[in-house]
């Protein structure tokens, strides 16, 4: 655990920047972190999806916003959140170009969305055939030749 986790508790009223470069070096920072921006709050989740259990007034514009950033997140939203939801959010991330090679691996070996999953029954790979952007569909041809 780096300086800032341990400094970061005795700020009263840290900036913005001082709350980033703690998150950065380490999520868990949040916890200490007396209301966080939004800003925060996503580059928490983007750290680790674990940063979810610090973050209060979760509503469903929040978790979705979270399930955009860090699909890992799923794993304590899926319960809060319609299937219809999580889908739309997962077709706006996975239809950009742009789209992060992380998410779509993470989106591919996540165990709660699966076509076997008792939580969100889903065939990953026809769902990126059908909405997934040529950089995720790359993205996920070469993960699943990796898994061979």
């Amino acid at each position: 655990m780096g300086y800032s986790l341990y400094a970061i508790k005795y700020i009263k009223n840290p900036s913005e920047k001082v709350q980033l470069e703690a998150i950065k070096e380490n999520y868990d920072a949040i916890r200490y972190i007396k209301n966080p921006s939004y800003k925060i709050e996503l580059e928490a989740i983007k750290e680790n999806e674990s940063a979810i259990n610090f973050i209060q007034d979760l509503d469903e514009e929040k978790m979705v916003s979270f399930l955009k950033q860090n699909i890992l997140v799923i794993k304590y939203l899926y319960k809060k959140l319609s299937i219809e939801k999580i889908e739309e959010a997962l077709k706006e991330v996975i239809s950009k170009e742009d789209v992060e090679e992380k998410y779509i691996r993470d989106f591919l070996n996540c165990s709660v969305i699966d076509r076997n999953s008792d939580a969100i029954k889903l065939d990953k790979v026809i769902f990126i055939y059908k909405y997934g952007s040529k950089m995720a569909k790359k993205i996920a041809m070469d993960e699943k030749l990796k898994m061979m």
